[in-house]
């Protein structure tokens, strides 16, 4: 018995050691295949501005796949082939590390999908910007070379910076140094996009190098230098300008308005002398002054004449420059001058040449009346300055310059034909005054019929009254007399004169003889000024004493010269 339980117990316990056995090795469940296997590389960093490949693969249920990539954040993704993995996009511009998430989504022929993601850091790679010296140019020295005393100009604003941040403004940051030579930066400011200094004035010269550093918007620095070369000052030129083109007419007085200087004292006094470089002839008046004045010749053609100033200092360093001056012929005019001949110094009249440098293209250096001074206006009769008058008798006809009775006197410069005064107590006497009064053209009334002050022989002293007399009577044979225009009237005017008659009285005698300023004459113009109940109570007169014009009441009392149509 106790055998049969030894080996009972052996079987059971061997088979309890065979239920362990059999529990232990049972099949674990696994989780099911996916139907779309993606694989992608790591992740991975690409520069700004750099074209990033997209790649990876992937297995499904069947062979045709199709890929789909996104980014986040969205760009741009070039995927030609969506049966293909690979792809591609550029790295945006960036100024600090920027990461995005690169998607792949890959579904089979069955429509099975399945997405995996790569992080992909952009980093920013800044080019450094470029910095540019751009130096000013002065005349008569080469690139980089200043003359002592001279404006020096260093200009940054060209410097540029190929990536940069902001198109608008490439560069944040401008920093200007000196790094050999005398220092000539204190008290300048050294920040900014240009440097202006001035060369020192002393001997012997030398050379200074300046440097120029710029930052962009990433904080990227370069530097760039240059060196200039400073003239010593006794080899420094004097500075010559001898004026601005100008256009002139034959005859005219063509201004030699030259300026010269130098900053060192001791090459003082500066001389100068005036050449004529043209095939033109004109005369200049004084050659060894700096302001002077030539006379325009004669031309038939625009021409050009030439003028060069040369400047030598105390030290024989010479420099020179030129205007051109284009000559035009005279051409016929309808406009009588001023007769202005004399200059002004600001507060009277006198004759100075000197003036012409001190106040330049006055009256006195244009027009007829100049070309007249200067012997080249032609005249078809006589008269002071530029005026050109005939005289004519009774009938009309000319008569010689000497002729000492004349009733009329042609302008042959307007055509016009103008009524003379007479000293005899008739039709014409210097002495006759007249109210206005004109039906037409009268700004809303009529005028006076015989003002309180008219002196007249006459019914009726007034200007319609005198001019019907006149045309009646058949002055000089004309019988279309009429009152000037404020024009016409202020055209004879001689303002050249300093005493009165204030026009010339060679021809045009008893203007004002023994009459008390002012002697007014009258217009055919009513004034604007004055106007009452929307009439003008004024009409235009001049005063042959003063030579000013004004308006006064039509009852007024004014003198008369009739003005007609020349032939």
């Amino acid at each position: 018995m106790l055998r049969l339980y030894f080996v009972s117990f052996i079987l059971f316990s061997l088979l309890a050691c065979s239920g362990e056995d059999t529990l232990s090795t049972a099949p674990v469940e696994q989780p099911p295949k996916p139907a779309v296997s993606i694989t992608l590389p790591d992740d991975f960093s690409a520069n700004e501005n750099s074209l990033v490949a997209l790649t990876g693969s992937a297995r499904g249920q069947t062979t045709e796949l199709t890929y789909a990539w996104s980014l986040t954040p969205a760009l741009d993704i070039a995927h030609d082939d969506t049966t293909m993995a690979a792809a591609s996009f550029t790295a945006p511009q960036t100024t600090v590390p920027v990461d995005y998430i690169a998607s792949l989504t890959v579904t089979d022929g069955l429509g099975n999908a399945a997405t995996d993601s790569v992080m992909i850091t952009i980093q920013p790679v800044n080019t450094l910007p470029t910095p540019v010296i751009v130096a000013n140019q002065h005349a008569n020295y080469a690139s980089l070379q200043f003359p002592a005393g001279s404006a020096i100009v260093l200009d940054g604003t060209s410097s540029f910076d190929t990536d940069a941040v902001d198109i608008n403004n490439p560069i944040t940051e401008w920093r200007w140094s000196q790094t050999a030579g005398s220092d000539i930066t204190q008290g300048k400011s050294l920040d900014g996009e240009i440097l202006r200094l001035t060369a020192p004035i002393a001997d012997p010269g030398e050379s200074m190098t300046f440097s120029l550093t710029v930052t962009d918007g990433e904080g990227g620095q370069n530097t760039a230098q240059v060196t200039i070369a400073v003239v010593a000052a006794s080899d420094t030129l004097p500075t010559v300008y001898a004026g601005e083109n100008v256009t002139v007419t034959s005859g005219e007085n063509i201004l030699l308005l030259g300026q010269a200087d130098t900053v060192n004292p001791d090459a003082m006094p500066l001389s100068y002398r005036w050449l004529n470089d043209s095939q033109l002839a004109p005369s200049i008046v004084s050659e060894n002054t700096l302001a002077t004045y030539a006379v325009a010749p004669s031309v038939t053609e625009s021409s050009t004449a030439t003028f060069t100033l040369q400047v030598t200092d105390a030290l024989g360093n010479k420099v020179e420059d030129s205007l051109d001056v284009k000559v035009v012929p005279q051409v016929l005019s309808r406009l009588n001058d001023t007769g202005v001949i004399l200059h002004s110094d600001g507060s009277a009249q006198v004759n100075s040449q000197a003036l012409v440098a001190q106040y330049p293209n006055q009256d006195a250096d244009n027009g007829r009346d100049a070309i007249a001074k200067n012997g080249n206006q032609p005249k078809a009769g006589e008269g002071d300055k530029g005026f050109d008058f005939t005289k004519l008798d009774l009938y009309g006809d000319e008569l010689p310059d000497n002729a000492t009775t004349w009733r009329c006197v042609r302008d042959n410069v307007t055509g016009l034909i103008w009524e003379v005064k007479q000293a005899s107590a008739g039709l014409g006497f210097y002495q006759h005054s007249f109210s206005w009064y004109q039906q037409e053209n009268n700004g809303g009334i009529d005028g006076a019929l015989n003002g309180a002050a008219s002196n007249c022989n006459l019914a009726q002293c007034n200007t319609t009254d005198y001019v019907l007399a006149v045309n009646n009577a058949g002055v000089c044979g004309f019988y279309d007399w009429r009152l000037p225009s404020h024009n016409e009237l202020v055209s004879i005017l001689h303002l050249g004169k300093t005493t009165a008659p204030l026009i010339d009285s060679n021809y045009f005698p008893f203007a004002t003889s023994g009459l008390t300023a002012p002697v007014w004459y009258w217009t055919s113009e009513p004034s604007a000024d004055g106007v009452s109940n929307d009439e003008s109570q004024n009409a235009w007169v001049v005063d042959f004493a003063t030579g000013n014009d004004n308006f006064i009441n039509k009852g007024s009392a004014a003198h008369i010269r009739l003005v007609r149509a020349g032939r």
